[in-house]
């Protein structure tokens, strides 16, 4: 109810309470040199509605990626290390997909996990955004200093580093610039509320959380539709 008054609102609600499986779906490709030592690359599969941003874009996002390593693999390319897509199940109802995969596997993830990598609502517009451990920052800028901004031009280093810097600069005080006080470049630190959690929080994974970020005000909610994306969130699917 909006606005003043008072405003009664009687409601029945069923609810179908029941215990049910869930399943993740995992790729595995093993590594060459240390197959034992894995990267993993994940995204969440369940939604509240449609889920166009959340999950949908990250689906999409990862199945990108697994093209692009099935095209490599069959051009003759192995990875050093063994890579895992994961596909959880489960994440909307209290991360259980993913946490319950980590939980099994807590000692040898624990072992031999070089990192994870995140997908979740990786578009809602243009602005790339980072969230990570400290120790794979040099890593996320080399990665965004090689690929293009497929809007503006440049790289998505320059786009990112621009936008950061600017937001700084406002929220800084009016101060000179100096060796103590300069703008430098960090990845957003990461909580809790997807699937990395399990991974950095439980099992003290180095994770990383990225997503391009736009207006975004129909998270949870029946018009997280692909009209909404096609219209609004990424429009062209760039």
């Amino acid at each position: 109810h909006l606005g003043p008054g008072p405003a009664k609102v009687e409601m029945e609600v069923e609810m179908d309470y029941a215990v049910r499986p869930i399943w993740n779906v995992i790729a595995t490709i093993p590594g060459t040199a240390e197959p034992d030592r894995l990267v993993v690359l994940g995204n969440h599969r369940d939604a509240w509605v449609y889920g166009a941003v959340d999950p949908n874009s990250g689906t999409a996002s990862m199945l990108e990626t697994a093209r692009g390593l099935a095209a490599a693999l069959r051009a003759g390319w192995k990875p050093r290390r063994s890579i895992i897509l994961a596909s959880w199940d489960g994440e909307e109802y209290a991360l259980l997909g993913s946490t319950e995969w980590v939980e099994d596997r807590l000692t040898s993830l624990q072992a031999n996990a070089v990192a994870y990598v995140n997908l979740d609502s990786a578009v809602t517009g243009p602005d790339l955004d980072v969230g990570g451990v400290p120790s794979l920052r040099d890593l996320v800028l080399e990665a965004a200093a090689d690929l293009p901004e497929p809007r503006r031009g440049g790289t998505l280093l320059d786009a990112w580093r621009a936008r950061k810097q600017g937001e700084w600069a406002r929220t800084e005080p009016a101060l000179p610039e100096t060796a103590d006080r300069r703008f430098e470049l960090h990845l957003n630190p990461l909580g809790s509320g997807s699937d990395f959690t399990a991974f950095l929080d439980h099992a003290g994974i180095a994770s990383l959380d990225f997503s391009f970020e736009g207006g975004y005000g129909v998270y949870h909610s029946i018009y997280d539709s692909f009209f909404w994306m096609e219209k609004f969130g990424d429009p062209g699917f760039q």
